[in-house]
């Protein structure tokens, strides 16, 4: 019997994805993301929460951007050189069914300085302190490059978000037809 010896390695680690805001360090699980891109223009949903940058085009698709900045700190996203968009994959809700046709959907994450990723041992991430009430802030932990915190965008979709951005072909927004 052979042992994969690299499924081994990435089932006792966790990749991460780094960027920053201002001064401090956050990070990303990989596990969902399909791509990261440079920023594209934008079209601004007036209607929409703060933290929503805007919809573009994804391969004939249109897709929310979230603006960590924004969300996280307050303030917009600068756009500069290492400014990213993070293009990651979220399963609809759970009961639209396995056999839905929207299982796979995708999210924009607007972020700054995306410029390396990190390897992280899972009890690492296990061990980590927990010190925010927010559902999308993750655990702090330390690393040689400082103190991080994990972000967990998938929370952004499961509290709800910004429904209006999530609508479905049949026109109905993600979850609305749950009985």
């Amino acid at each position: 019997m052979q042992v994969n010896t690299a499924a081994q390695a990435t089932s006792k680690t966790a990749l991460l994805l780094l960027f920053h805001i201002e001064e401090n360090l956050y990070a990303i699980d990989t596990s969902n993301v399909i791509e990261i891109a440079p920023v594209v223009l934008l079209r601004k949903i007036e209607a929409a929460s703060e933290y929503i940058a805007g919809v573009f085009n994804y391969h004939n698709t249109i897709v929310p951007v979230i603006d960590l900045c924004q969300l996280i700190r307050g303030t917009s996203c600068k756009i500069s050189y290492s400014t990213r968009l993070i293009m990651v994959n979220y399963g609809a809700n759970s009961c639209q069914g396995e056999h839905s046709p929207y299982q796979k959907r995708q999210l924009g994450l607007l972020a700054e300085r995306v410029t390396e990723t990190l390897k992280v041992p899972i009890n690492t991430l296990k061990n980590a302190e927990n010190m925010s009430d927010s559902s999308v802030m993750g655990e702090l932990f330390i690393d040689g490059k400082g103190i991080i915190q994990k972000v967990n965008w998938e929370q952004l979709v499961a509290d709800g978000l910004d429904p209006a951005l999530f609508t479905e072909r049949s026109g109905q927004v993600n979850g609305a037809g749950c009985n």
